[in-house]
């Protein structure tokens, strides 16, 4: 829905004051998790204004959703009827954002998500879980590519090998630790 009031705004243009207005209601953080492929919090640094669209860019914080880098450009629609964020502030925020058109087009944010600038000190919503930080970010850790660990029981592909080597370790030093007890106890008697 609020796609296709997008492409109805790009593609006819900017509407006078009394054909278009922003009619929609602003979502909760769970249905915004749900309905929109970006999600993070980060840092709004510039914003420029534009006919159609006003560009947004950002230093990511952390991402909840989707993929985005370090620096993340964002657009949102430069007319409030058209339900762009009308004078976004710099600082802080949490942005729920789409990709607008699909795979080609930039992400596009509006005042019908729960994007929303953050208050310091005031917790985030209990929705915005399992965060990760941009990997481009500077002085972020590096990721690896290793194998996951599996919580639901199964065992990595190679763990015979390790396996095998702990147990004869332990039947080894099991064997010396009893040769080494034997050994007092005839001293000691």
């Amino acid at each position: 829905m609020v796609a296709a009031g997008l492409v109805l705004g790009l593609v006819a243009g900017p509407a006078g004051r009394a054909h278009a207005a922003c009619s929609c209601a602003p979502t909760t953080v769970a249905q915004g998790m749900l309905d929109h492929q970006v999600v993070f919090t980060g840092e709004l640094t510039a914003v420029t204004p534009g006919d159609v669209l006003t560009a947004l860019a950002f230093k990511v914080d952390v991402i909840y959703k989707g993929e985005v880098t370090y620096l993340q450009g964002v657009a949102t629609l430069a007319s409030p009827d058209d339900c762009g964020l009308l004078e976004p502030k710099l600082g802080k925020w949490m942005i729920f954002a789409d990709q607008f058109p699909a795979e080609t087009g930039p992400l596009v944010v509006n005042v019908c998500s729960p994007s929303a600038p953050l208050v310091a000190g005031q917790e985030l919503a209990p929705e915005l879980v399992n965060g990760r930080v941009p990997p481009d970010k500077p002085g972020a850790p590096p990721t690896t590519a290793s194998e996951a660990i599996s919580l639901s029981g199964e065992l990595p592909a190679d763990w015979r090998p390790a396996a095998v080597t702990t147990v004869g370790a332990l039947v080894v030093l099991g064997i010396v630790a009893r040769a080494l007890a034997g050994r007092r106890r005839r001293i000691v008697q």
